[in-house]
């Protein structure tokens, strides 16, 4: 569903982070008061010289895992004060991916200077960075009761996407930006949602809307390889037999995770899911079959 975001942003300095509330007037009562989100915390975080990481979280209904995090990665003048930039992009990850961990890897390692990433490069180069983590990759790693994802799908992720963009571009707005539209694009899971949202806002009037382009990667619309879409119709069957099952996880992103840090910490012992391979070897296997091919840069030793 869309929405227009044209709310009144209150800054206000709370130890040494920007705390923001989003208020929108107007509303009737009885109106949803999460319609256009809530930013119910923020925080600045200094990466190199002048390239500035905000990130926002955001309330986008009453249950307790109703909250995504909107990132900004941007050329500051001055602190809290971004350069005018010649354009914006907003970000969407794959799955089961957070923003930082798939777009902003050689900022949280020293094995890869801190430039060697999308979003260095973008803001080094004088583009507004955006992005958004979705609410279930901020779901604790040791949550066991999932029933409030049954009712979760596609146009919840929607939703909570337009909230974001929304927010962005007032925040840009209320930080010199003007008020131009976003460049979307999205990364294997995200690549749907950039369809259907620009789909979408061929609906809504010119000054509605919040899309300049579409850049999808690694993920497609349309198939002529019959072998691929019956894969895809099968994970289909598989995903809705899980829901009757009453099984409303996808369990991938824990389970690679223990094969990273199996193959970071003990790459040479047997793998205890297929023990003829080393940890190290099982992880690099994952990674190149199956959903997570496209996670596994090359590497002139293997």
């Amino acid at each position: 569903m869309f929405r227009s975001a044209t709310g009144v942003l209150l800054f206000i300095l709370m130890a040494g982070s920007l705390a923001v509330q989003a208020a929108y007037p107007g509303s009737a009562q009885g109106a949803d008061p999460y319609e256009n989100g809530v930013i119910v915390n923020s925080e600045r975080i200094v990466l190199h010289g002048n390239i500035a990481h905000y990130r926002y979280e955001v309330r986008t209904g009453p249950e307790q895992f109703d909250v995504i995090r909107i990132h900004r990665i941007v050329k500051e003048r001055k602190p809290w004060h971004p350069i005018r930039t010649v354009d914006g992009i907003f970000l969407l990850t794959g799955a089961p991916n957070s923003f930082e961990g798939l777009y902003m890897a050689p900022l949280l390692t020293t094995a890869l200077p801190w430039d060697h990433s999308i979003v260095a490069f973008l803001a080094k180069n004088d583009v507004d960075v955006w992005g958004m983590d979705f609410a279930w990759s901020l779901v604790p790693v040791e949550t066991t009761d999932f029933t409030f994802m049954k009712d979760w799908g596609m146009a919840k992720e929607a939703n909570d996407i337009d909230i974001a963009l929304g927010i962005a571009q007032n925040l840009r707005r209320s930080s010199g930006q003007g008020s131009g539209r976003l460049h979307l694009s999205g990364m294997s899971y995200g690549v749907p949602f950039v369809y259907y949202l620009a789909e979408k806002e061929t609906q809504l009037p010119y000054g509605l809307r919040k899309i300049k382009g579409l850049i999808p990667m690694d993920n497609l619309m349309k198939t002529d390889d019959e072998a691929y879409r019956q894969d895809r119709c099968a994970g289909v069957a598989i995903g809705q037999a899980n829901l009757d099952a009453g099984i409303y996880r996808n369990a991938s992103g824990v389970n690679l995770k223990l094969f990273a840090d199996l193959a970071a910490t003990a790459p040479d012992d047997p793998s205890p899911v297929v023990p003829s391979f080393t940890n190290r070897q099982f992880f690099l296997l994952a990674l190149t079959t199956g959903e997570f091919w496209h996670f596994l840069g090359g590497d002139t030793e293997d």
